[in-house]
C-alpha cells in the first residue's frame, strides 16, 4: 500500500501536462472581470466619500458664514436705504442675484463701528503666491472704501474650491420704535470647481436694532 502511494505521488510530481489554452484563457477573463469589478467598487466608493466630505466642508462653511452676517447684522442701528424710501416703503432690497442694487445700500454695523455694505467678489488672498492667490466669496465694503474691501472670512475657510456668496439681501423697517428692524437673506455655498454649483444655500432672518 505504502509503495502503491509513493509510485503515484512520483507519478504526479513528475507529470509534465499542464492546462489547456481554454481552461488558461477562462482563468485570465475570470481574473480580469473579479479586477475590474473591485476597481470600480474603489472608484465608486471613492467618488461617494468625495461627495460626503464636499457637502460637509460646504455645510461647515455656511454655518460659519451666517454667524458671521448675523454678528454684523444684529448690531445694526441705521440704514441709509430705509431713510432715503420714506415711510411708505417697509422694506428694501439692498442686493439682488449677488450685486448692490445701489449706491445708497448701507448699514451701520455697530460692532464693526462704521457703514459698510455687503458685496460680491473676487480678492487678493494672503498665501504667498500672489499672483495666483484670488480668492472669491463674501466682501465688507466700507463706506466712502477708503481702507478698501474687507473679505467676510479668512480665505483659510474657504477650502476646496467652496465659496459663500449673498444671493439676496433685504431689509424690513421696525413696526414700531421698540421693535427693531429685519434682515433677510439668502446665503449661498458655491462650488468654483464646478462651474459655481451650488452645493448648500439657506434663508436667513436677522433682527437688529434699527429704529
Amino acid at each position: 500500500m505504502n509503495k502503491r502511494l509513493i509510485r503515484e505521488m512520483r507519478r504526479k510530481l513528475h507529470n509534465t501536462n499542464g492546462f489547456t489554452l481554454s481552461e488558461t484563457l477562462m482563468t485570465v477573463v475570470l481574473i480580469g472581470l473579479v479586477t475590474m469589478a473591485m476597481a470600480g467598487g474603489i472608484v465608486a466608493a471613492r467618488n461617494v466619500y468625495q461627495r460626503i466630505s464636499l457637502r460637509a466642508d460646504a455645510q461647515t462653511l455656511l454655518a460659519t458664514t451666517v454667524s458671521a452676517i448675523t454678528e454684523d447684522l444684529s448690531s445694526v442701528t441705521s440704514c441709509d436705504a430705509l431713510q432715503s424710501s420714506g415711510s411708505s416703503q417697509q422694506e428694501v432690497t439692498l442686493i439682488q442675484s449677488g450685486t448692490p442694487t445701489g449706491s445708497n445700500d448701507f448699514f451701520y454695523a455697530g460692532d464693526r463701528g462704521y457703514e459698510m455694505q455687503y458685496q460680491n467678489g473676487t480678492y487678493q488672498g494672503s498665501g504667498r503666491d500672489e499672483a495666483s492667490d484670488t480668492q472669491k466669496g463674501i466682501q465688507v465694503v466700507p463706506k466712502g472704501n477708503a481702507g478698501g474691501t474687507i473679505p467676510l472670512l479668512p480665505d483659510k475657510v474657504q477650502t476646496r474650491g467652496l465659496n459663500a456668496y449673498i444671493e439676496s439681501l433685504s431689509v424690513k423697517k421696525p413696526q414700531s420704535n421698540g421693535d427693531g428692524g429685519y434682515f433677510t437673506l439668502k446665503i449661498q455655498i458655491k462650488n468654483s470647481q464646478k462651474e459655481d454649483q451650488v452645493v448648500e444655500e439657506a434663508m436667513v432672518c436677522v433682527h437688529n436694532k434699527l429704529k
